[in-house]
């Protein structure tokens, strides 16, 4: 899952209230409504996400992704969160459209809620990886809307994980030097994995593992 520190609101989405509001006071504005400009909050979450999914860190790009209500608008507690900029995600399609055990993210989600919150949450700090590519953690809800309802540990998506790290590891092999302990490269190579802009695929897997690696 993607540590999600979010920018400032697009303007895509500010002048879409903005605009409900002058002309219809007493209308709440939807995700739905026609006119307005989507693409720009569409780019907005992909430039905030580095291109990645806020649930399984799988690459996303403009014509292959979703927006996600976290809180669902079609709930009625929440449907007042649906054009709230912390409440929005860019995912990938999930499978969508595929029989449900090959389904994840916001495709198996769906109108579900969950409490688990990739903005609200030190997502780094409280999501964890075994080294078999699980996503754990501590917390036993939130571990079951990992399993159950975003499935994130599909077999699918833990084939991903490994192939992504063993593409970095291959890479790491073939450009160390002998002359850096290797515990000190891949450390170093976690970091810079960590802090680039353009992310890697699956990149909050493959830093932990790294992570783990290099502290053995």
């Amino acid at each position: 899952m993607l540590d999600n520190t979010k920018s400032d609101e697009p303007a895509a989405l500010r002048n879409h209230r903005l605009s409900v509001s002058e002309h219809d006071p007493g209308y709440t504005p939807a995700y739905a409504d026609s006119g307005w400009d989507k693409a720009g909050l569409k780019e907005a979450l992909l430039a905030n996400q580095a291109d990645l999914c806020a649930y399984c860190s799988a690459p996303i790009r403009f014509d292959r992704m979703k927006v996600e209500h976290r809180e669902p608008q079609s709930h009625p507690k929440t449907a007042h969160l649906q054009l709230a900029w912390p409440n929005l995600l860019g995912v990938c399609p999930g499978n969508e459209g595929r029989p449900y055990h090959l389904q994840h993210c916001d495709t198996s989600k769906g109108a579900r809620r969950i409490t688990l919150d990739p903005v609200a949450h030190e997502i780094d700090r409280i999501v964890g990886c075994t080294g078999g590519g699980r996503v754990t953690v501590s917390q036993p809800e939130w571990q079951r809307e990992i399993d159950e309802v975003l499935r994130l540990n599909i077999e699918s998506l833990i084939r991903l994980r490994k192939t992504a790290l063993r593409a970095v590891l291959q890479a790491l092999g073939k450009k160390r030097s002998g002359r850096i302990p290797a515990a000190t490269y891949v450390r170093e190579i976690a970091r810079l994995l960590e802090k680039r802009r353009r992310a890697r695929a699956y990149r909050p897997f493959v830093v932990f593992e790294l992570r783990r690696r290099a502290n053995r």
